[in-house]
């Protein structure tokens, strides 16, 4: 577990200097229970860092903010209401 700024981290990206002039990329991901924010939750989210082993990567899985959701909104993460409703008590 590395600290930042007094911060702990839980990542899984490698500390190593970066040359002079190089650029990283990172991929994120976020999926939703609905189509809009303050109605419905964010109930994961994920990020990659682009290297050709693609091996430095997060997932984390939230819990949600109501009981409001859309089944195919959550049918798209491949969760059900019943995989988010017991989150909720």
């Amino acid at each position: 577990m590395a600290e930042v700024a007094g911060r702990k981290s839980v990542h899984n990206f490698p500390r190593l200097p970066a040359p002079a002039g190089t650029v990283s990329y990172f991929m994120v991901d976020v999926e939703a229970d609905g189509p809009c924010p303050g109605r419905y939750s964010m109930v994961s989210f994920g990020a990659i860092h682009v290297t050709p082993a693609l091996d430095a990567s997060f997932f984390g899985r939230l819990r949600p903010a109501s009981d409001t959701f859309l089944a195919e909104a959550l049918a798209n993460s491949g969760l059900s209401g019943a995989d988010i409703s017991p989150q909720l008590s």
